[in-house]
Parts: C-alpha cells; structure tokens; sequence
C-alpha cells in the first residue's frame, strides 16, 4: 500500500503475525478476553481512524463528565485514564508518538486503514505523563505506573527517552 519493495508490517511479520492460520493473531481463538494495556506516553489521538473506540479502556467507577470522583481515586473523570502532565481528564496527544505505540499495541484489524495490532483486542488505557517534546519528571512516570497497577493494567508500556 505504500508502494515499497517490502511488506508494509515487516516487522511485525518477523515476530509471527502474519495472515497464514498459524499466525499468532488466530491462536488467540474466537472470543478472546481482552487485555488491559496502559500506554504511558504522550497521550492519544482517540479519534483516530485506525482504533476502535470498544479497544479504548474505561474506567467502570466513573459516570463521564459529572464533575466528580466517582471511584475516588484522586482523578476527577477519569474516564479513559488520565493526562499526569497537566493534571486532566484529557490525556490528547499533540505529538503523535503515543498514537503510534498504541497502533503497534491495538490498531484495528482488516479495516483497510494503517496497520493492524499486535493484539486488536487489547483495551488501552491512556496514561499521558509525557508533553509534546517528550519531556516529563520521574514523579509524573512513577504516578501513571500506580494508577495503571491500582486500575487492573496487566501489561504496561512507558516511553522513555
């Protein structure tokens, strides 16, 4: 699709995902249970057209954009996660990079868009602790991994530089 001599997903094709029936992608069976995978990062474009929103993680104690800590954790709507550099409820990505690990991570299958995930069943948890320029403090990490451990992550990802 990109017009280059290689596959588009290499990379991935070199680990065992692939479109032959003993991919790692097939031996997950048909109704896999999803996993919850923090990505701490720059955030996410959760607009995106390669992810679906169900691949998305919410947070079940939280009634969105009420104004209050339902689960009282210290984060006020934190539905999807939450931004630890700014202290929000938004954790967007402006830079890019987040996304990009979470398409790697959970990208849609067989949409005809992008890439396809390693695992696209996987649910994201959104753990912004990075800005734009990939700058952070060790405390905004530290933070994010706890949240990601106190909210049922079973697998976490953190940028560093």
């Amino acid at each position: 699709s990109w017009k280059q001599t290689y596959n588009d997903q290499w990379g991935i094709q070199r680990v065992g995902f692939s479109t032959d029936a003993d991919s790692a992608w097939n031996s997950v069976g048909a109704n896999p249970a999803p996993v919850v995978v923090a990505v701490i990062d720059s955030g996410l474009d959760w607009n995106h057209k390669d992810f679906a929103w169900e691949n998305i993680w919410h947070n079940p104690g939280e009634i969105p954009e009420n104004g209050i800590d339902d689960d009282g954790n210290g984060y006020v709507d934190d539905v999807i996660g939450w931004d630890f550099f700014t202290g929000s409820n938004k954790p967007w990505d402006y830079d890019g990079h987040g996304t990009f690990v979470t398409g790697v991570i959970a990208a849609t299958q067989n949409n005809g868009l992008g890439i396809a995930g390693i695992n696209p069943h996987a649910q994201i948890m959104v753990l912004k602790a990075l800005n734009s320029f990939g700058h952070t403090r060790a405390s905004f990490i530290a933070e994010a991994v706890l949240y990601a451990a106190n909210h049922g992550a079973k697998v976490i990802g953190a940028r560093s530089r």
